[in-house]
């Protein structure tokens, strides 16, 4: 019984793992969506940063709960079968609750047209067109 709920602490944190997902990269890249500065306020991100909370809460309860219930109905094998199959659900669930906030916010975005006053410049890296190739010969012909 231990193991059980071992293992479903292990799902649960997991899925609390994708709630840092935001935390590390800068202040206006949000869900990978570049927000102008002057926008970082707006509450129709707070609402998608909300949504995203509540969904990934819900996925990473509902994954140990269900563990939990399999682990005491099953057979020992099939539950840690069970933990891996799961494990990889969360991970899938949590990517695509990732990409619908990406997929909102960058509508919001579009459609309350922050970037209107402001230039977006794209620039290509050119260096690694001139050089030649890094690899010994015999490695390039096998590439």
């Amino acid at each position: 019984m231990m193991e059980g709920l071992l293992l479903s602490g292990v799902l649960f944190l997991t899925g609390l793992l994708f709630l840092l997902n935001g935390r590390f990269v800068r202040r206006n890249i949000i869900f990978s969506v570049f927000v102008p500065e002057s926008e970082t306020d707006n509450g129709a991100i707070a609402s998608v940063k909300g949504q995203y909370r509540k969904q990934i809460l819900m996925l990473a309860i509902a994954v140990a709960l269900l563990f939990i219930v399999i682990y005491l109905f099953a057979s020992h094998s099939a539950a840690l079968l069970s933990f891996v199959v799961l494990l990889h659900v969360l991970i899938i669930g949590a990517i695509i609750i990732y990409k619908s906030a990406h997929d909102h916010l960058k509508a919001v975005k579009l459609s309350e047209e922050w970037m209107k006053d402001i230039k977006v410049v794209k620039a290509t890296d050119t260096r690694l067109m001139t050089e030649s190739t890094p690899l010994p010969n015999v490695l390039y012909v096998m590439q």
